[in-house]
């Protein structure tokens, strides 16, 4: 069974990032205030969380933990870093980016991640607003079918790095 369809919210948040990629609409956007799934109106608490497997990825965030209901006001460190979270249990360890495979879901998280940096990276902390702007501009490649498949490792380096250096500037801030 492919990874996108064993969890339920999955394709929604695959056509949210689609749509982030390619109209840069603030993410936030593809809330519906329609009933969720749970029975409840409107879109999720901005602290809603979902931690599915509790595990540290290569960034250093809890992998699985993907942060929902987001907001304009919302932390931009928290959001980035829920972002780089979210894609990371996804991504083979370091070293190992000749081997990874960029499927739909990958390429989908990349563009999550890349709507997710147009929208907050602007009020990211001085010393994380260049590392976000590359983080950025590697999604954005990266979600794309059409990316050479030779580039991908280099540029999946590059992202490892400037997606650290992100984690790095906003730990040192208050939350």
């Amino acid at each position: 069974m492919s990874q996108i369809t064993q969890w339920p919210g999955a394709r929604r948040v695959l056509a949210c990032a689609l749509l982030a990629v390619v109209v840069l609409p603030p993410v936030a956007a593809c809330q519906s205030s329609s009933p969720r799934a749970d029975g409840h109106a409107g879109s999720p608490s901005p602290s809603a969380r979902t931690d599915t497997t509790g595990t540290t990825g290569s960034t250093g965030v809890a992998a699985g933990t993907y942060v929902t209901g987001a907001k304009i006001t919302d932390n931009a460190c928290a959001r980035v870093i829920s972002a780089i979270g979210y894609l990371d249990p996804l991504l083979l360890p370091s070293g190992e980016e000749k081997r990874q495979r960029y499927d739909d879901a990958v390429r989908g998280r990349f563009g999550y991640v890349a709507g997710t940096i147009a929208e907050y990276g602007s009020r990211l902390p001085d010393q994380a607003r260049e590392a976000a702007r590359q983080v950025g501009e590697i999604s954005e490649t990266m979600s794309s079918a059409s990316t050479e498949d030779d580039r991908r490792p280099g540029l999946m380096r590059d992202y490892r790095k400037a997606s650290q250096a992100i984690a790095t500037a906003c730990a040192t801030q208050p939350s």
